[in-house]
């Protein structure tokens, strides 16, 4: 079919395949995916929805082979349906799993607008559509009782999300913003910023910017920063407020925060504990509370599988005490100024008020899924992705035990050229990262965080695959 074809000819294409009416009994899989080849690579509905059918079929193929091996489904038949299906997380939607029952791994949605095309980067991720359409809903006047109520259940479902019974502040901003805030907030002037990549190394010279005087406990990238090295940083001065990424996205690692608060606790009670969770939270388990933890940030655009422009933080009642007595908070980010409004569920400025209809929509869509579930499926997508990296022989670039489930952080071998994979992957409707800062060109990054499943990693792992044996035999020729 040429690159003419029309939206209903790819779809009633697609249903046929899907169905397994054109496919014999050997080959199947690769022919469903060259079978796409053929169309044209992407194309729009009405309402300028993307559509990529190529990878679509990418992923049924997996998810069938992963269910039937090398036997078409035809050959299956009378195959029992799977006993717990996989959906997507918080999506309730008709799909042709229902309509051939038995045949599916996974739902595989009725309308292709409905299918994600995920990037498997760290950020934006991809958004499903119903999150998307939750934030199209109209405008409301920001002061007046509907919003009000739409922001105090986002509010109080967020308290959820950070396992916390402090409240939790909704803002127009990046993550890089509530790091302003933090420093701004919780220091009249000593820091301790403890670093061991891109983004925790970001917070110290946001606190250098603001006129503090930050000390910087630096690690090798790739390496943890463990209680011990903390406990001693913080024995040496009195610091007021300790800065720390949880998962360090650049380098994916994953620090230790409940053992490293429990030290900081030991040996300064006083410090400020404050944990960067931007691409953790929502994904990984950090309890607030439990962990004795000051101030929690993260944003929108990562494991909440939000559209960027929010950023949340929770923040304890010791260190708002303390944010009291700080002089020059500044205004957009003083947290003083933002607990009076919101204790009126409401913000200081006008917010971004179709972020928060969908911030709204998808904290239910995460409870919904719960919080357990949603550890699980993260910590098994790392597990999945780092096994298949380990068995290629590329070298992690964290350090075991430390090793991030969000994020994995991979060391560019000898010759490879991330964009020429990027290339083949893109044409399968996939991307995944570069490194970052320092990283980059030595390190490529695989996200597995928001609302990927599986079969997505499957389906991005077969390709990767594919690509790989095609460059070892370029090379070998």
């Amino acid at each position: 079919m040429g690159g003419k074809s029309s939206v209903g000819e790819s779809l009633g294409k697609a249903v046929a395949v899907i169905a397994g009416n054109e496919v014999g009994e050997a080959g199947w899989v690769g022919g469903m995916v060259n079978e796409a080849s053929a169309w044209q690579a992407s194309t729009r509905i009405s309402n300028g929805t993307q559509i990529n059918v190529r990878r679509m079929l990418a992923i049924i193929a997996v998810s069938m082979r992963r269910q039937y091996g090398a036997a078409s489904p035809s050959s299956q038949a009378n195959a029992p349906a799977p006993a717990n299906p996989t959906r997507r997380p918080g999506k309730i939607n008709a799909n042709l799993s229902d309509r051939f029952p038995g045949r599916f791994l996974r739902p595989i949605p009725i309308l292709l607008e409905e299918f994600m095309s995920p990037m498997f980067v760290p950020g934006p991720v991809d958004v499903s559509p119903d999150v998307l359409a939750a934030q199209t809903a109209p405008m409301l006047p920001h002061r007046g009782p509907e919003f009000e109520t739409i922001f105090q259940r986002a509010s109080e479902n967020a308290r959820q999300v950070f396992l916390t019974q402090v409240p939790v502040f909704i803002v127009t901003a990046s993550g890089t913003g509530l790091q302003e805030a933090a420093v701004r907030n919780l220091a009249k002037r000593d820091v301790l910023s403890c670093v061991n990549g891109a983004f925790s190394k970001r917070w110290y010279d946001v606190a250098l910017s603001n006129g503090k005087q930050a000390d910087l406990l630096e690690v090798e990238w790739g390496q943890p920063l463990l209680p011990e090295m903390v406990a001693e940083a913080l024995q040496e001065k009195p610091y007021e407020l300790l800065t720390i990424a949880h998962n360090e996205t650049s380098a994916g690692v994953q620090n230790p925060i409940r053992e490293i608060a429990e030290a900081a606790r030991s040996a300064s009670p006083e410090t400020l504990i404050c944990v960067d969770a931007v691409s953790s939270l929502g994904g990984v388990r950090l309890e607030m509370d439990a962990w004795g933890l000051d101030m929690v940030l993260t944003s929108s655009q990562k494991c909440l599988a939000l559209p960027p422009g929010l950023a949340l933080a929770a923040v304890s009642d010791r260190a708002m005490e303390y944010a009291r007595q700080v002089p020059q908070r500044g205004w957009y980010f003083d947290l003083i100024r933002m607990e009076e409004h919101r204790r009126k569920d409401s913000t200081p400025a006008t917010p971004a008020m179709s972020l928060i209809y969908a911030l709204d929509y998808k904290l239910e869509r995460i409870l919904e899924e719960g919080l357990e579930a949603r550890f699980a499926r993260h910590s098994a997508l790392a597990e999945r992705v780092q096994n298949w990296g380990e068995r290629c022989g590329l070298r992690l670039f964290a350090a075991p035990g430390y090793r991030s489930l969000t994020v994995t952080t991979v060391a560019s071998p000898e010759g490879f050229v991330l964009d020429n994979l990027n290339a083949f992957l893109m044409r399968r409707g996939m991307r995944i990262a570069s490194g970052y800062g320092q990283l980059k060109g030595k390190t490529f990054r695989i996200a597995h965080m928001g609302d990927t499943l599986m079969e997505d990693i499957d389906a991005l792992l077969f390709a990767m695959d594919e690509y790989l044996e095609g460059a070892a035999g370029r090379v070998a020729g």
